[in-house]
């Protein structure tokens, strides 16, 4: 029997980047997945993009909203669809996000060959260029690059290389995980904001094994509408300075 995937894709007001978001799964070079379209309220064209997607394409495609057609936020409607999810391995991919072809394909046959590891991830690669703007073209850069070679990471080696580089965890475009790890109860914080994603994943590499790609396989885009931006001008989250939005985290994680 092949492999299935759940593609965990939460979009709120998305409809500026979901077609080139969505556009990137349905390129992907693996065949066996499903994307569980998590609508988190939105007011824009989006909701409909993905109702057509689901009527039209049920094989590929489910949507998802919260009771009410409320806006919950990030970290919850992740949650909700972590609970749909029926793959054997779980990704995420942000509408404003997108994967190369052969992302699924190359995590895929990582996680078979390690099948000890709980979760697959490569580098991040900060996009700037999407605009077409040489200025944008020069600010591009990698984090995350752990190694010249892929490697294995021992809990808790990843973590604290996070903490102590501000780096070694993934974008959310940028792992696979097993779905064991939503089955031993690992969620998302949903009172969380800024550093969600981190929270989700220090959980991950405090418990298990991970295994670390030194190929980049996504896109990681940049751009004003984000939430890291959002919090910057809110001045809630300044990049490798200390900031209160990190703060927070560290307490959460030593708690």
């Amino acid at each position: 029997m092949p492999l299935h995937v759940s593609v965990v894709i939460p979009f709120y007001n998305g409809e500026r980047f979901f077609d080139e978001a969505i556009a990137s799964v349905r390129a992907q070079t693996y065949p066996y997945w499903k994307a569980i379209l998590i609508d988190d309220g939105s007011i824009d064209a989006s909701t409909a993009r993905a109702l057509d997607l689901a009527g039209n394409d049920p094989t590929h495609f489910q949507y998802v909203e919260h009771p009410g057609h409320v806006n919950r936020g990030l970290p919850a409607s992740r949650n909700v669809a972590l609970e749909l999810a029926e793959g054997d391995f779980i990704a995420y991919l942000d509408i404003d996000d997108i994967w190369l072809p052969n992302k699924l394909q190359r995590q895929v046959a990582a996680l078979l060959e390690h099948p000890d590891v709980a979760m697959v991830h490569n580098p991040m690669h900060f996009w700037y260029s999407w605009t077409g703007r040489a200025e944008d073209a020069a600010r591009e850069f990698l984090n995350g690059v752990l190694s010249p070679t892929d490697m294995r990471i021992e809990p808790p080696s990843g973590l604290l290389t996070h903490i102590v580089r501000g780096d070694g965890l993934p974008a959310p475009c940028s792992f696979l995980m097993r779905r064991q790890v939503i089955d031993d109860g690992i969620r998302h914080e949903e009172d969380a904001v800024m550093y969600e994603d981190e929270m989700f994943f220090s959980k991950i590499a405090l418990r298990y094994p991970m295994y670390y790609m030194r190929e980049v396989m996504d896109r990681y885009r940049q751009h004003d509408d984000s939430m890291s931006a959002q919090a910057i001008r809110a001045g809630d989250f300044v990049p490798g300075q200390p900031n209160r939005a990190r703060e927070r985290y560290l307490r959460w994680l030593k708690s």
